[in-house]
């Protein structure tokens, strides 16, 4: 498949390119990691806000990815909050995407609004167009 094979030139140019994956279902980040670090990104994760936090003030992501739904904290709260102290662009993730959920990411600057499960076809565009808009 010509898209599968235009991922895989692209890998090598993905692997300075630094994600950090913000999801408490640990299965789910795993995959969505996996599916990442196969097209040549370097991908951390955080399991809750403490995670988050300290990851974020620690290294500089490229791209950041919150899920909406953590335990303890909104992840629209997070995206407010990474939003203010990061460069990154920022994707918020859910399950159950809606209109008002879509239009709501937008409003707090976020690039957009990732659905699970995730179509890595759609996905991978898209990382990579929020770096090259934001440089």
């Amino acid at each position: 498949m010509a898209i599968q094979k235009e991922f895989k030139d692209l890998g090598q140019e993905n692997r300075s390119l630094k994600i950090l994956v913000i999801d408490d279902e640990a299965p789910v980040a795993g995959v969505l990691s996996r599916k990442l670090k196969e097209h040549g990104f370097q991908v951390w994760n955080a399991y809750n806000m403490e995670e988050a936090l300290f990851w974020a003030t620690e290294e500089h992501f490229d791209v950041i990815l919150v899920d909406l739904i953590l335990p303890g904290v909104s992840g629209y709260s997070v995206i407010n909050y990474l939003r203010d102290k990061t460069h990154s662009s920022i994707f918020a993730m859910t399950g159950y995407a809606t209109e008002n959920t879509i239009r709501d990411v937008e409003l707090l600057g976020a690039q957009g609004l990732l659905s699970k499960p995730f179509d890595m076809e759609a996905l991978i565009p898209r990382i990579i167009s929020s770096v090259s808009l934001s440089t």
